[in-house]
């Protein structure tokens, strides 16, 4: 073999390094971020599992069954076929994120998780068209090995070295590449690079047939069939010596026989084959189950054990356990059929064939494989200690490119075995030490509980080895040295190429394994990188049980590189037997196949010219058609109106108040119309929002103001005043990612040519005449320039109202009045105010925030309501209708067999229900029980015991007082039946959705809500950082579709950190407004909440509407009212479903909400919208009734 067989083959080693490359980036994004592909609702990434699996199937057929001139022929068919199928992956991404703006790492994750099928198939594809590459480059480099003189041999393996190393290094160079351009540039524009390389290759490809060398080496040894060679290949001197009566006999022996017949004629081994046949046979039947079963939506209960006493519920898609069963089964049964069939070739000559001779040998083999799965564990592992994912893709590229160098040094020593040894032996070392270091990083600059409530808010990094240089290079070169090792063992070594298709499965389907299992590996072993650690000693047990686990996998994999590559081959050496070579090279009696030579054959002139020219022209037609239907759609689909196109200067275009707009993000301006003015229709007493996007195309903008001018009636002399509006900036977080915060615009520099993005807003007064108005937004920017902008509004003829018809509460309670005053401009709803307790009773009458004392002596409880009620009245005043009453904690486990404890209770109980019946404020009140005591279980009980001691709690409430509501944060379950009588509000968790019961309950005048927290994850509509932000609104529209009474979440403001990002969970959780230097900036996430808010008016509005038409017929016709629901329930369904579903688009939503304003807008002739919307509301249930 010579390096011009490299050259021959570069289409092969570039494909087949770029399609193991996309194999692990697409892994790695499989589960990124976790939390929004964990979830297995909706979710259709399993496609892609399912169709990997198939491409690894389908090119083991393939490869065992098809002649090598086929096989060539078969691989440029998928390699077109995957081309064209990226054209279609681009198509989807551009039309499903025509209106998804999000940052890049939310944007990718919500398109994989709902276009899983074509980026499945293309996935599919590139696994057909990697496998079949690879093994035509193992077939081709090995075929003639067992022929060469020693000499010969030590050069050929040298030539395979380089071709090991430079697949590593070209495989690590493109997933460095795909992960630069996915976190830096735009997915959109790795997948357009992506096809514009996979192009070019193809090309290559077919021109460098235009070289007569090239072209006949192609047609020798895939098309002219040259006669077998008995000397090189043990099955085609089966072929040739003496058997083919024999396997002329077997063609009427049996189907097996057959089939061994055909695999023999075309080269491949039917023990290797059988190997991995039935296993893939297996694989293949439960891919066909995942695909018929999944529209059914089956799912499996399954108890994850999570942190607690008691394991955690979570019903499995079908689809989901198959196709991860069948990922996990390809993977196994193809590493032990290539480690197996790797082993037997390796050591079967120094054994007498015996019945314990395969046993013995699989021993072995399984040991070498192991050291494979251990690596790769590790690598899993090693690869980043940082839950959070945002610096994922700069960190691991950055170990990659060491890794590279890594493959380099494997190149220089692999040829000395000794020195190989030590190198290895040192890389093991060096990781073991870098596990050490990380650690010690990971306790000693890790945060503390108290420091995550002082911190700020913002993504949260202590820790000063993680990203540091010598990281990158202590876990990259040595995983490039060993890498390199592991592929150029498997790969190259003890093989004729008659067993590549068991080995390519294994290399193939590894990498896409690796990159999904690192994400989940951190997320699941809690290491120092991703909980705050809490305090318990058990979670500090725990970073001591991954540390020693590292190293149990470390030490135990030098281990087996000592048994495997030291042992047998000192084994080998003392047996004395060295398989010498039987044929010498004979190029006169072999000319068919030569190790140093390629065969003669006539060029075929003609055949040339028509293949290339037939090849040609379909490939410019398939680049033609490929780059106009992806031009075409990006041109239809990133469309915004613009408002100012001015090149080289600036650009401003306008967005919707729920789509967020990241720096990077470009629009059409091709193809987007320039506006003369932006347009909203909105009630009166509405807020209403949209975003202006400027971005510089030239030089900065310097201290860019704005002036806001009244809007003018364009009929009477009626003006909305410009103190309605605000321009606020919007603030990114996250190392500028995710944009956030709402700061006041008093001057800002727009410094680099990315997007600035200015928030809008204008709140309609109460008594606004209905009609059209217009008012200017004056920019002034770079000491005089100016920039005019018109706004149109069309104000309909209907009010939102006052009176709230959703008791939203979000947590949590405040004594500030500019916090207070901040909900109330939200419509929303704090927690209530504080029943304080004081410590004596002259703090009681002394200290204004203290409501109750215990008089210890009587166990009664005496009051003082001066502040509260002076605070709770200011609040329902403004709007709040719905509070809670807590005081008095009960804990988890409460002492419900203390007489005293049980007493105090029912006091406090009845001195409070009491006043808020003086004031009528029950309606309006509720008592918090434990909350979701159903999912935390205090030691020592069972589920029984506990719900037991909780009835008895409940039911000495009730005794206290009927008047006072009970809210429990539990869903209406069969296991919860025996509490149903004293339960008044029931609050689950979204995703706790049961229809039936939820109706049964809401049916018993039971008032029913629901919460929101970390939970649900992706898909279920929330407000995390990873959500869509138009899922905040989507929650009100659930919230009507459920017909429940209330919302709920835990709290707005909280600065806590649970873990490191943002908040309590990291991704924003619980904090929807900061506090920074005394000044509150909402987010635009708790804008969101407050258009929810009106959006379920709107709803509540059209509905109430409607039923007073059909109670007071003849306002207008039957069949109009008719049509006016049918609609309304049409648009309704269009947004929101049961469940996880929800419109994929917000203009979806947009579109529906207008819709009803126009239909408001028209009948408020017939009907009196406002005293409607004014009317008393409260919800159904009445305590003590």
């Amino acid at each position: 073999m010579s390096m011009e067989k490299l050259r021959y083959f570069l289409y092969e080693i570039v494909s087949v390094s770029m399609g193991l490359a996309l194999l692990g980036f697409f892994g790695t994004l499989s589960f990124l971020p976790m939390e929004l592909h964990m979830m297995g609702e909706g979710q259709t990434m399993y496609y892609l599992f399912i169709f990997l699996c198939f491409g690894i199937v389908i090119s083991f057929l393939v490869l065992s069954f098809i002649k090598r001139k086929n096989r060539y022929i078969i691989a440029r068919v998928v390699d077109i076929a995957s081309i064209i199928c990226l054209i279609f992956v681009i198509v989807a991404f551009l039309t499903f994120t025509q209106d998804l703006f999000e940052p890049w790492l939310i944007q990718v994750g919500w398109f994989l998780r709902y276009n899983g099928f074509i980026v499945g198939l293309f996935m599919g594809l590139i696994t057909i068209k990697t496998t079949i590459s690879l093994s035509m480059i193992i077939s081709n480099f090995n075929t003639s090995i067992v022929g060469t003189s020693s000499g010969d041999q030590r050069g050929h393996d040298g030539n395979l070295r380089v071709l090991s190393s430079l697949i590593i290094v070209l495989c690590f160079g493109f997933y460095i590449f795909a992960m630069v351009f996915y976190r830096y540039v735009s997915f959109f524009m790795l997948l357009t690079s992506i096809f514009a390389i996979m192009m070019g290759l193809l090309l290559f490809s077919v021109l460098l047939l235009l070289n007569a060398n090239y072209y006949n080496y192609v047609r020798s040894k895939f098309f002219d069939n040259p006669a077998p060679n008995p000397g090189n290949n043990p099955l085609e001197a089966e072929l040739k010596v003496g058997k083919s009566q024999k396997i002329s006999n077997q063609a009427n022996d049996g189907i097996i026989k057959k089939i061994n017949s055909k695999l023999l004629r075309v080269g491949t081994h039917p023990k290797e084959f059988w190997l991995m046949f039935i296993p893939l046979l297996v694989v293949l039947v439960l891919g066909i189950v995942a695909l018929a079963i999944y529209p059914l939506n089956l799912t499996v209960h399954l108890l994850i054990p999570y942190g607690g006493p008691e394991p955690m519920p979570y019903d499995m898609p079908a689809t989901q356990l198959f196709s991860i069963i069948m990922v996990v089964l390809v993977f196994s049964f193809a590493l032990f059929a290539a480690y197996g069939g790797r082993m037997y070739r390796r050591l079967k000559k120094f054994y007498k064939k015996k019945k314990t001779t395969y046993l013995k040998i699989s021993n072995l083999g399984m040991i070498d494989a192991l050291r494979f799965l251990g690596l790769f564990l590790v690598f899993s592992q090693i690869l980043y200690f940082f839950e959070f994912p945002l610096y994922l893709p700069e960190i691991v590229s950055s170990f990659l490119l060491f890794g590279m160098i890594g493959a380099g040094v494997y190149f220089l020593v692999d040829k000395h075995p000794n020195c190989k040894r030590i190198v290895y032996t040192t890389a093991i070392l060096v990781l073991l030490l870098n596990f050490f270091i990380i650690f010690n990083d990971g306790f000693a600059n890790m945060l503390t509980w108290a420091e995550t409530y002082s911190a700020e808010v913002d993504v949260l990094f202590p820790f000063t080895y993680l990203h540091s240089m010598p990281n990158f290079y202590f876990v990259g070169i040595p995983l490039g040295f060993i890498v390199s090792d592991l592929f150029f063992d498997l790969s190259f070594k003890h093989t004729d190429g008659t067993d590549s298709m068991n080995r390519t499965a294994a290399i193939t389907i590894t990498p896409f394994l690796l990159g999904l299992l690192f994400i989940p590996g951190n997320f699941i072993l809690n290491n120092p990188g991703a909980d705050v650690p809490s305090g318990d000693p058990t979670a500090f047990m725990f970073y001591l049980f991954t540390i020693a686990l590292s190293i149990v996998l470390l030490v135990g994999l030098a281990f087996n590189y000592l048994v495997t590559e030291v042992l047998i081959p000192i084994f080998i050496e003392k047996k004395g037997i060295r398989k010498k070579n039987v044929f010498k090279k004979n190029k006169m009696n072999n000319p068919g196949n030569p190790p140093n030579a390629r065969k003669k054959v006539v060029k075929g002139a003609p055949l040339k010219k028509k293949v290339i020219g037939l090849s040609l022209t379909g490939l410019v037609a398939v680049a033609f058609v490929g780059s106009f239907g992806i031009l075409y759609t990006f041109n239809q689909t990133y469309q915004r109106p613009m408002l100012v196109h001015n090149p080289g200067n600036y650009l401003i275009w306008v967005q919707n108040s729920t789509e967020r707009v990241t720096k990077d993000v470009m629009i059409c301006t091709r193809t987007s119309p320039l506006i003369d003015a932006v347009e909203i229709s909105l009630a009166k007493n509405e807020y209403a929002a949209f975003q202006l996007v400027w971005r510089p195309l030239g030089g900065p903008i310097d201290s860019l103001t704005c002036q806001i001018d009244d809007f003018e009636h364009q009929v009477s002399p009626y003006n909305i005043s410009a103190g309605n509006c605000s321009m606020r900036y919007v603030d990114f977080i996250f190392e500028e990612e995710f944009p956030d915060i709402l700061r006041p615009l008093t001057s800002l520099d727009l410094e680099k040519q990315e997007n600035y993005v200015f928030w809008f807003d204008v709140r309609t007064p109460y008594d606004a005449i209905e009609g059209d108005y217009e008012g200017r937004l004056n920019f002034s920017f770079n000491g005089g320039q100016e920039e005019i902008i018109t706004i149109r509004l069309h104000v309909w003829n209907f009010t939102i109202p006052n009176m709230r018809h959703l008791r939203t509460n979000i947590g949590s309670r405040s004594n500030s009045f500019t916090i207070i005053d901040n909900y109330i401009a939200h419509r929303m709803n704090d927690y209530g105010s504080v029943i304080s307790a004081a410590s004596t009773f002259s703090e009681l009458n002394t200290q204004p925030d203290k409501t109750c004392w215990l008089n210890t002596s009587d166990d009664t409880w005496e009051f003082n309501w001066t502040w509260y009620d002076s605070l709770v009245q200011y609040k329902l005043d403004r709007g709040m209708n719905g509070f809670s009453v807590v005081t008095f904690s009960l804990g988890r486990d409460p002492p419900i067999e203390d007489a005293t404890w049980m007493l105090r209770l029912k006091n406090w109980l009845k001195g409070v229900a009491n006043h808020l019946e003086t004031k009528g404020w029950l309606n309006y009140s509720y008592y918090y029980f434990i909350d979701e005591f159903q999912l935390f279980i205090p030691a020592g009980y069972t589920r029984e015991e506990y719900f037991d001691r909780l009835e008895i709690l409940l039911r000495e409430m009730k005794n206290a007082t009927t008047k006072l509501k009970i809210m429990t944060t539990t869903p209406p379950s069969a296991e919860l039946e025996d509490l149903y009588d004293y339960i008044d509000i029931y609050c689950p968790i979204s995703d706790d959705r049961d229809k039936a019961r939820w109706d049964e309950r809401l049916a018993a005048d039971c008032e029913f809500w629901f919460y929101t927290c970390v939970g649900p994850l992706a898909p279920w509509p929330n407000s995390m950082l990873y959500d869509r932000l138009y899922a905040i609104r989507v929650l009100m529209w659930q919230a009507w579709l459920y017909n429940v009474h209330g919302y709920l979440f835990w709290y707005s403001y909280d600065y806590h950190h649970a873990k490191y990002g943002l908040a309590a969970n990291g991704w924003g959780d619980g904090l929807f407004f900061y506090l920074q230097g005394g000044q509150i900036y909402d987010s635009i996430r708790w804008e969101q909440y407050l258009e929810g808010q009106e959006d379920y008016e709107y709803l509540w509005l059209l509905n109430a509407t409607l039923k007073y038409l059909e109670e007071n017929p003849g306002l207008i016709p039957v069949n109009e009212l008719n049509n006016y629901k049918a609609e309304f329930n049409a648009i309704i369904s269009s947004v929101v479903g049961e469940k996880w579903v929800y419109c994929d688009h917000v203009s979806t939503l947009y579109s529906g909400r207008d819709r009803i304003g126009l239909i408001l807008d028209d009948l408020a002739s017939v009907v009196n919208l406002t005293a409607l919307g004014e009317a008393q509301w409260f919800p159904p249930y009445k305590p003590g009734a």
